[in-house]
This record gives C-alpha cells, sequence and structure tokens, in this order.
C-alpha cells in the first residue's frame, strides 16, 4: 500500500486552509486535538506505517481560518507543547495579527524552544 491515505488526509485538512473553515472551527480544533502525530498506520488494522501529516495539514487549517475572536483558541494550541511539531504552522496569524493578545503571545512563544526559531526568523524578514 501507498502513502496516498496519510497524504489525503493532510491534503484535504489543508485544503480547509480558507476564512470559509472558520464556519467549522470547534470541529477544526477537536481534530487537531485529537490527530496523532509521527508514524503509524493510516487506519485501523493496518500494519505499515507511514509518517502522519494529519496533524500538520489541521494546523494549516486553523491558521487559514482563524478570526480575530478565536486568536486566544489558537494561542492555547500554539503554546501547548503536546501538540509537538505542527506548532510552528500555528504562529503565523499570531505575528501576523495587530491585537495585543498575539503579540503578547509571540513574546511569549519567542522563548519556546520549539517555537523560537521560526519566530526569530520573522524578524529578519
Amino acid at each position: 500500500m501507498s502513502d496516498k491515505p496519510a497524504a489525503g488526509q493532510s491534503g484535504i485538512a489543508r485544503a480547509l486552509a480558507v476564512p470559509a473553515a472558520g464556519e467549522y472551527w470547534d470541529f477544526l480544533v477537536q481534530q487537531y486535538i485529537n490527530a496523532k502525530q509521527g508514524k503509524g498506520p493510516v487506519f485501523p488494522g493496518e500494519e505499515t506505517e507511514f509518517v502522519l501529516g494529519f496533524k500538520e495539514g489541521l494546523a494549516c487549517a486553523l491558521s487559514g481560518s482563524v478570526t480575530e475572536e478565536r486568536l486566544p483558541d489558537l494561542i492555547r494550541l500554539a503554546k501547548d507543547p503536546s501538540n509537538g511539531e505542527s506548532r510552528p504552522l500555528l504562529i503565523g496569524p499570531l505575528m501576523r495579527s495587530k491585537a495585543a493578545i498575539s503579540r503578547e503571545a509571540v513574546e511569549e512563544l519567542r522563548h519556546d524552544p520549539q517555537l523560537a526559531k521560526e519566530i526569530n526568523s520573522w524578524r529578519k524578514k
């Protein structure tokens, strides 16, 4: 079996990185929280393991559909280390936002070892 199922889930999630997907915000957040990371079977009962990219795809969907009202949710997800390697994908909207809550979160997250490199790279641009 190929890695197309894993890529398919991730691709579908990434396709939701549009403002209109904000209507499904709560659902996307719940899917993001529950999404597995790392490697594993794509479907129950499979023995073949694939790199799971669904959580990263959902992070893109959340970043692309976040509104100012939903920034506290996005910040909470970005601060949670259990969300792993998908966290850098959540900080773009915080970097672009002019809201005080976003600026404060970016300054706090700047000291997070997993996010510091991404945040500091924006300073140079």
